[in-house]
């Protein structure tokens, strides 16, 4: 069991180390106040699948230039990355949907190389908080 209900994890090192990237609470809270430790990590196992399937969407439609279906898989994701705790990630997939609703290609390519950025700084924090469980 976690010893609180929120974990901040930071990046093991390198850039943004001494900034929070997840914070593994909001919508998680409740089940790590009731030591449901390995639900709340399957629901982040569920949405690092998700992301990275919507993901690989949103590199396909801005390479076919479809800023509509873009805009639409980065929707689907903000709510359950700010959920997680992945806020970050949450405002980076904001500003991508933005841009491809604004019909500017050149503001979501921009948009989706600082997603990516932050998923450099995301990823190894959400990993660190799912091998918690495998101890």
């Amino acid at each position: 069991m976690t010893e609180s209900p929120t974990q901040n994890l930071q990046p093991p090192r390198g850039e943004g180390g001494d900034q929070t990237v997840f914070k593994a609470g909001g919508l998680l809270a409740p089940l790590l106040e009731a030591g449901l430790d390995e639900d709340a990590r399957e629901i982040v196992e569920f949405f690092l699948e998700a992301y990275l399937e919507n993901f690989a969407d949103i590199q396909d439609s801005l390479d076919k230039e479809d800023l509509e279906s873009c805009a639409s898989s980065a929707h689907s994701l903000i709510g359950s990355a700010g959920g997680i705790g992945a806020e970050g990630l949450a405002d980076g997939l904001a500003r991508l949907e933005k841009a491809c609703r604004a019909g500017d290609l050149t503001a979501a390519g921009d948009a989706k190389v600082h997603l990516k950025a932050e998923q450099e700084r995301v990823f190894p924090a959400i990993r660190q908080f799912l091998s918690q469980g495998a101890e």
